[in-house]
């Protein structure tokens, strides 16, 4: 969506400059890519149909490039959207009615693939969990999901599982999973814990935060109260953190990294020299934060400690400043940095993602007519058992819940 120059609403046209700028960058690709379809609606199918006609300048489907999607219906729909499988409601929209039926006429020929990646290292694993996709777990798989899950209860203070992720639903648990790791983190470091809250405006006036501005902050990634613990892992959030270059240098929304060091607002008060934990008065100037993967130019200056957290490799470190983000809902604007702790993440953000060692918290309450699909899809994130862990009892539903109705129906006929 990014790369077709969408913003918050995508159905608003770009300017003339954004779209010169897209036509230049698109004139000699002809095909695209789209991953994930799960989680893509029918309405943004629709608005990138239209976006690929304006670009291409003409009326073709997606504007004449050939169109590739990939992904698993088995995994997250789209948020308080309409997925591609599914057939509108008697009351959706133009746009949705429109979508679905692009997809019916224009996505004609499916491959499906059955070589298993992720979990080839343990074969009965990779098994155990397509008889989950699929509805068809035996009492053994159940039986063995339930012992898993009583003898790998774990707390998040301990050492074995210190570098593991967690997974819930909801992003206000994976807030406070966070900032309990982080306290743990910064305690077991011997550094102090550094504690900010993000600010708000209303028509380009500060604001007091309110719950009803928090709550609608926490719905749009990152949390109102920062709690940051050296070295850190975080995710990003934006596409644009190094300009329009960042996705080439592998900087898209999603890719993780730590968060190695802080530039402090000047006018921030002096901090006891062995204070354990520190709330600032001011948003902090910038963040240093290592990304592994990505390879940027290198920043004209680094203080020795951050060069040394990055193995001195400046190739691969950022600074991030605080930006605005808009919350819709509330006609406001919230300031903080567009990264969030990555101690924990959603069930939604960790889709695509490979881990090693995960903690599963089966206790959050789901959307019954997503169980199958939440519960596979963070079942199955994870490579091998041995490496997952439970906050709680594993629910039975789970285990037994049908796969949606609408998405069993659309499989069948993909298949034909």
């Amino acid at each position: 969506s990014h790369a077709f120059g969408f913003g918050t609403d995508p159905t608003v046209p770009p300017s003339k400059d954004s779209l010169r700028r897209l036509q230049s960058e698109w004139r000699d690709i002809w095909v695209l890519v789209i991953d994930e379809v799960s989680t893509w609606s029918c309405n943004w199918l629709y608005e990138t149909d239209k976006r690929a006609k304006l670009i291409k300048g003409n009326e073709i489907f997606m504007g004449g490039l050939s169109l590739i999607l990939s992904g698993d219906f088995h995994q997250c729909f789209p948020v308080q959207a309409t997925p591609l499988f599914r057939l509108p409601k008697a009351k959706a929209s133009q746009e949705v009615r429109l979508g679905r039926a692009l997809w019916v006429e224009y996505i004609t020929e499916t491959a499906f693939l059955t070589e298993v990646m992720r979990q080839r290292d343990e074969k009965e694993w990779a098994e155990l969990l397509c008889r989950l996709r699929n509805n068809s777990c035996t009492a053994q798989d159940v039986l063995f999901l339930e012992n898993l899950a009583k003898r790998s209860r774990v707390n998040l203070n301990d050492p074995n599982w210190s570098s593991a992720t967690c997974l819930s639903y909801e992003n206000k648990v994976c807030h406070a999973l966070s900032e309990r790791c982080a306290n743990r983190d910064a305690a077991l470091a011997g550094t102090p814990l550094i504690i900010w809250n993000a600010t708000y405006q209303q028509n380009g006036s500060p604001v007091a935060s309110t719950d009803k501005l928090r709550r609608a902050a926490s719905r749009n990634g990152g949390p109102h109260a920062f709690h940051y613990a050296h070295n850190m892992p975080v995710m990003l959030l934006n596409n644009k953190l190094c300009g329009a270059e960042s996705v080439q240098m592998g900087l898209a929304n999603g890719v993780q990294g730590r968060a190695i060091g802080l530039v402090f607002d000047p006018r921030e008060p002096p901090q006891p020299q062995d204070a354990q934990q520190i709330t600032l008065h001011y948003l902090p100037l910038g963040m240093f934060v290592y990304v592994p993967t990505a390879t940027v130019n290198p920043l004209p200056s680094l203080v020795p400690e951050v060069l040394a957290a990055a193995n001195n490799d400046p190739s691969k470190i950022i600074f991030v400043e605080p930006t605005a983000c808009t919350l819709l809902k509330v006609s406001a604007q919230r300031i903080q940095f567009p990264v969030s702790p990555a101690y924990a993440l959603t069930i939604h953000k960790s889709q695509g993602i490979n881990i090693s060692n995960l903690i599963a918290d089966p206790i959050t309450r789901m959307p019954p007519k997503e169980h199958h699909n939440l519960a596979y899809v963070m079942l199955s994130r994870v490579r091998t058992s041995a490496g997952l862990a439970f906050l709680g009892p594993l629910p039975l539903g789970w285990l037994t819940h049908e796969p949606d109705p609408d998405l069993v129906v659309e499989e069948k006929r993909l298949m034909t």
